[in-house]
């Protein structure tokens, strides 16, 4: 309960908890600057006629429910901002995800804490192969947790309801791009290619490339290739972690 004081008299006023000192002063700033100028009003028409109709003053009453609506309408302004979803940053107007490098995928970020990814994200979907990793469909990202915090995230066309992973993009590469796109945007990256061979250790004509792009403070960034029959290579995973 607070007091909002005007003249010689005050008026005890239940403060809603969410609204900050500084907007209550504002609200009773205002209310003062409405009296002085109801002042000056009858001041200057007194001077015209020396009959002169004061207004009718509020009661405590009245005073106290007016500015508790005043302090319930700036709650619920800040209650409408706080409830924007965090994650609507991370897409873009045109229905793209963002991935900065070393950084963040989408609406999370590595070392972000768990409970802060996982209200970014929303519900997880239990899918088979993926041990140790926790998959979430509304952005089809696979994310791993070390300790209460984001270890590693990855948008790849080989995840369950992968539709959304052509999406996911640097500002300079994206998810679905060949092999030479990704060279000459990212020339400092460090690639490795190896066969792959069938379960019988025959070898195949596709081929992985994993390229590593580092960033400051150890963390990285994996882009995924795959070569089917000695094709073009294409890009089909990204990855961000922490060392």
């Amino acid at each position: 309960m607070g007091e909002v004081r005007s003249g010689d008299s005050h008026v005890a006023v239940p403060v809603a908890p969410c609204v900050a000192p500084s907007v209550a002063e504002a609200i009773v700033r205002a209310v003062g600057r409405e009296r002085a100028m109801a002042k000056a009003l009858i001041m200057h028409r007194g001077m015209a006629s020396q009959t002169v109709t004061q207004p009718r003053r509020a009661s405590a009453p009245q005073r106290t429910r007016r500015l508790t609506a005043l302090f319930a309408a700036v709650c619920g302004a800040l209650v409408l901002t706080l409830a924007l979803p965090v994650a609507a940053s991370a897409r873009r107007d045109d229905g793209s995800y963002l991935v900065i490098p070393g950084e963040a995928i989408g609406p999370i970020k590595v070392g972000e804490s768990q409970a802060n990814a996982v209200a970014a994200l929303g519900p997880e979907e239990v899918v088979n192969g993926y041990p140790g990793n926790h998959f979430y469909p509304s952005w089809e990202l696979l994310v791993s947790f070390i300790g209460g915090r984001v270890a590693g995230i990855q948008a790849s066309e080989t995840l369950p309801r992968a539709g959304l992973a052509t999406h996911y993009h640097t500002k300079k590469f994206r998810i679905g791009q060949d092999y030479t796109a990704f060279q000459h945007a990212y020339h400092q990256a460090r690639c490795v290619a190896r066969e792959l061979s069938t379960t019988e250790g025959t070898p195949t004509k596709d081929v992985v490339i994993t390229c590593r792009l580092a960033a400051p403070g150890g963390n990285y960034t994996l882009f995924g290739f795959l070569s089917h029959d000695n094709g073009t290579p294409i890009c089909d995973a990204i990855t961000v972690g922490t060392r």
